[in-house]
């Protein structure tokens, strides 16, 4: 069996209340919840890059799974500053994510030998950290716990791809409403 896996969702400037982690912890049961009130998170996206940076090494594989905005400023970040030897994107929408790996190899001449890779979830093993910065984005007038809902089912199959690829990486969340889905990813992998 694989060593547990770490999750981290640090010094995010995370706000909550109990109630969300209530809200999460149904989710997982496959519970019906009510909504869930005055449930904020505040979530600073450079402390989650510059905290990522500090927990690499320079022969480290970083997979990101979602490139969308936030993925992508993960991933240009890890790139700049040199920080990886290799960056794995996963995503579901593959040009998308095939021509941001080429935008980036493109940068070679300015930073040096860093491998960008388009990838699917067999591309994450032996990657030290994984970044899951996808899930749905909320709507106009869409509560929480709606969108918890909508992205605990897509967290429900990257845990299990994660679990089947990368066993013994550490995985960062970076996806709203990242207090419940932190907790979500934790209690639906191995």
């Amino acid at each position: 069996m694989p060593a547990r896996r770490e999750y981290l969702a640090r010094e995010m400037s995370i706000r909550t209340t109990a109630s969300n982690l209530e809200a999460a912890a149904e989710v997982v049961a496959g519970k019906r919840v009510a909504e869930v009130e005055n449930a904020t998170v505040s979530f600073d996206g450079q402390r989650v890059i510059d905290n990522l940076t500090t927990l690499v090494s320079r022969g480290d594989r970083i997979g990101i799974v979602g490139a969308g905005n936030v993925g992508m400023a993960a991933a240009f970040s890890l790139f700049v500053q040199k920080n990886c030897s290799e960056i794995v994107l996963v995503d579901v929408d593959e040009k998308r994510t095939s021509g941001e790996a080429m935008d980036l190899m493109h940068g070679q001449a300015y930073v040096g030998r860093i491998v960008v890779q388009a990838g699917n979830y067999e591309d994450l093993a032996g990657c030290q950290i994984v970044v899951v910065t996808a899930g749905a984005s909320q709507k106009p007038g869409e509560t929480r716990l709606n969108l918890l809902n909508r992205n605990a089912k897509i967290f429900r199959s990257i845990a299990a791809s994660l679990d089947k690829y990368a066993p013994d990486a550490i995985v960062i969340v970076a996806s709203n409403p990242v207090d419940a889905l932190t907790y979500i990813m934790q209690k639906v992998s191995n």
